[in-house]
């Protein structure tokens, strides 16, 4: 066996002026937008490495570079330079650099907040997984980068919900890999990566997340991971997603505005009735001091 030397390489998109913000391990390039700009995009990173340390037990080892790009066609022009799928954003897990694209206004900033955590997470992952970053299941991978998200989809429950009452969810074991390729049927993949990795968390805690990766960071199949970690083939393990989170649609569906209203005046009977209750007390101790 011979070992080659080891090498690294910067990814430095040099085609253009980028201004930028560094603190420690985070870096941020952007084109379009004052320094206000690029703060925020600072602020959103730092609250989304927060957040997977202390939901996922997931810290930042190495520095991650983010790139901003002010279009979506500019963002595609960078990917397709480096051969890569052209999406709205991507991660590169070996340099740990992300890219992006958002221009400086609300609607974007909106969608930075869902897509800096997002690709955060890939990143963070990569970190964790080594070269075997490449064998984590799609499900796992985009379902914990989805929850991770600072303003999530909220067409996602009703997608879901439809999706189950129309028997027309995917099969887990079918997420392993890629992803389908028309949007609804992504958004679909997303929307249940997601659901699924959150019933994982909420039934078996963050640690079965540590316990894929070491699995997934073994030569084992996807179905393999999971019936390491689970005792169980990812089929049963689906159906009791499926039972655990489709029940009556409970939590899956938004409450009604009739529960909120039902809700509301509850609330206000309990405080006038704690009201009245400390008016009539006042007046009796009163009473009592006159007597």
């Amino acid at each position: 066996m011979i070992t080659s030397p080891s090498y690294s390489f910067d990814y430095v998109d040099n085609r253009e002026f980028w201004s930028f913000l560094e603190g420690e391990n985070i870096r941020v390039y952007w084109q379009v937008g004052d320094l206000e700009f690029g703060q925020m995009a600072l602020d959103i990173a730092y609250r989304g490495i927060a957040d997977l340390l202390s939901t996922l037990a997931l810290p930042t080892n190495e520095p991650i570079i983010l790139y901003i790009y002010p279009t979506r066609d500019s963002l595609y022009e960078a990917l397709e330079l480096a051969g890569s799928q052209l999406v709205s954003g991507h991660t590169f897990s070996d340099y740990g650099v992300v890219l992006l694209f958002a221009s400086d206004d609300q609607e974007s900033l909106i969608q930075l907040e869902r897509d800096i955590p997002h690709e955060l997470t890939h990143a963070v992952i990569a970190q964790r997984m080594g070269a075997a970053y490449d064998r984590l299941p799609g499900w796992l991978s985009e379902g914990l980068a989805t929850l991770q998200e600072g303003s999530p989809d909220n067409t996602f429950p009703t997608l879901l919900e439809d999706a189950y009452q129309s028997d027309s969810l995917l099969p887990i074991s079918s997420l392993c890999s890629s992803f389908p390729f028309t949007h609804e049927q992504a958004r679909l993949a997303y929307a249940q990566s997601a659901s699924f990795v959150s019933y994982i968390k909420d039934i078996y805690g963050v640690g079965a997340f540590s316990a894929l990766f070491d699995a997934y960071s073994e030569d084992i199949s996807c179905q393999g991971g999971i019936q390491r970690v689970f005792q169980r083939p990812i089929e049963q393990l689906e159906a009791e997603w499926i039972d655990y989170s489709f029940a009556d649609g409970v939590r899956l569906q938004q409450p009604s505005l009739l529960w909120v209203l039902l809700i509301f005046a509850l609330v206000l009977l309990v405080g006038f009735v704690g009201y009245r209750y400390r008016r009539r007390k006042i007046t009796s101790q009163d009473e009592s001091s006159k007597l």
